[in-house]
């Protein structure tokens, strides 16, 4: 899967530097006559104070030809992104709605987000049989509450039946190991909005996605929209999607109190353990990557579509030494990032004691495919680079500097909580509807996530929007606007 993505994507680089794309590097210039707005913790009022309320559109309005970051435009989508971020983890009620407790309080409640259904409730409901009786599926009818006690499997965004990936990255057969050589785990979840669409258009199952398209359908997720887009009151939001990234926690070696944690249990299929005897692990599970796709409708005859927003965790990884301008569209692209001369800091994907290469997935000893979960912590320790260390992450993509400013704006208002420690990677948006290619194309031109999208940062092109792009249904050549969750069916 991750070479076929790596060819198709090369292929789209010439069509895509031409359009959607500045020719230099754009540094944090003002528009000439306009000064940048600043941070808004909310887009109601009061705008200076943190809410529960998540951004249903962006409504303002752009010059004609906007291709390239400009801080003043930017930061209206990365003010969208951080408010919809504080939002979908605000603290949650018991049914799921905000709580009337701010985000500053009630650390141990569950958030907002975590109450999403996940891909497994569209997909895996429409099996029957025996696949009803996994592990995954016992464990999931245990729980008492939804996802309170969460449990992250390694075939949690999968029906039973198809390729566990929550611990391979998005696009890719690759594991991400921690410096404590422990797999990263993911975890996929969409919003009632999103769900409703695919279960109402029957796009969970594949026979229900031929028949879509041969009644000449296009698969269009629903549009986040205001009824009064000046005053930004009424409407709603549009369909969304959130991918997430969590590192197994050592009390002896990490401060518990810098994650967003959750008490969870990952199932490990026999395929994938080392013992050959199926695995359900206890762990403490703390947040390193959070990514959100939200769809909007955008000005009046400026129609954008999804809106991009990557978070993560501040001690993730450092800055490459060779990374470049989000913006520079120069050829070639460096092979890997390089190491940074120093550090500042301990890194949870770092070690500067290690000399070998970056953004590498971790070797395969010879005669075996597949990455396996050993019985006991370390996990991945025979994966590791020689014998002693996890994936050496540089981040190979600058954060634009007006994003780092808001960045600062957030932090401070989340002081004293986990959420201070978290930052806007960036907000990448399209200027314009279903074709990138022929309209503004990617906004900034690159977008990576460290722990979502570790090796497909230079390879090829760095782009969540470009790797979407290509999204289709189980249906050849149907397009499945932008989601890849519609891959999923059987």
């Amino acid at each position: 899967m991750y070479r076929k993505i790596v060819v198709l994507l090369t292929a789209l680089i010439v069509g895509m530097l031409g359009a959607g794309c500045a020719g230099r590097p754009p540094g944090a210039e003002k528009a000439k006559g306009q000064p940048v707005p600043p941070p808004q913790a909310c887009f109601h009022p009061p705008y200076d104070k943190l809410c529960s309320s998540i951004p249903h559109d962006i409504t303002e309005t752009f010059g004609l030809g906007y291709s390239s970051l400009n801080a003043r435009q930017q930061r209206d989508f990365d003010n969208f992104s951080w408010q919809s971020f504080v939002a979908l983890n605000w603290p949650a009620n018991n049914d799921g709605t905000p709580s009337a407790k701010s985000i500053l309080e009630d650390a141990a409640a569950p958030r907002v987000w975590e109450f999403y259904p996940s891909p497994f409730q569209l997909f895996g409901q429409i099996l029957a049989g025996e696949n009803r009786t996994t592990p995954e599926v016992r464990l999931r009818a245990s729980r008492k509450k939804p996802r309170r006690f969460f449990t992250m499997l390694a075939t949690r965004s999968n029906p039973p039946n198809l390729k566990p990936s929550s611990f391979t990255e998005a696009g890719t057969d690759l594991p991400l190991i921690d410096r404590n050589l422990n797999y990263v785990v993911y975890d996929i979840a969409v919003n009632s909005i999103e769900f409703d669409y695919i279960k109402n258009n029957q796009l969970n199952t594949k026979k229900g996605q031929e028949a879509f398209q041969e009644q000449g359908k296009r698969i269009s997720f629903p549009l986040g929209a205001y009824e009064d887009s000046e005053k930004k009151t009424g409407g709603s939001i549009g369909a969304m999607e959130i991918k997430t990234a969590w590192r197994l926690l050592d009390p002896k070696k990490e401060d518990k109190k810098k994650y967003y944690t959750v008490e969870g249990e990952i199932y490990v299929d026999t395929a994938h353990s080392e013992s050959g005897q199926p695995l359900t692990i206890p762990a403490t599970l703390g947040l390193v990557g959070f990514h959100v796709i939200q769809r909007t409708s955008g000005p009046p005859r400026q129609p954008q579509d999804w809106i991009w927003s990557t978070f993560e965790h501040v001690e993730n990884a450092p800055l490459a030494g060779n990374a470049r301008e989000a913006t520079d569209i120069s050829l070639p692209l460096p092979a890997a990032g390089t190491p940074p001369k120093t550090v500042d800091r301990t890194y949870s994907f770092f070690n500067a004691d290690f000399k070998g290469p970056t953004n590498e997935p971790p070797p395969l000893p010879k005669g075996e495919t597949v990455y396996k979960w050993a019985a006991k912590p370390p996990y991945a320790a025979t994966y590791a680079f020689d014998k002693k260390y996890g994936t050496q992450v540089v981040r190979c993509w600058k954060i634009f500097p007006a994003t780092e400013d808001v960045n600062k704006y957030f932090q401070k208002l989340l002081k004293g909580t986990v959420w201070e420690n978290y930052q806007l990677i960036g907000s990448q948006w399209m200027g314009g509807v279903e074709n990138p290619q022929l309209e503004n194309g990617n906004i900034p031109r690159y977008l990576s996530n460290t722990t979502l999208e570790t090796y497909l940062q230079f390879k090829p092109i760095g782009s969540c929007l470009a790797c979407h792009s290509y999204a289709q249904t189980a249906v050849q050549g149907q397009s499945a606007n932008f989601s890849f969750l519609l891959m999923r069916v059987r």
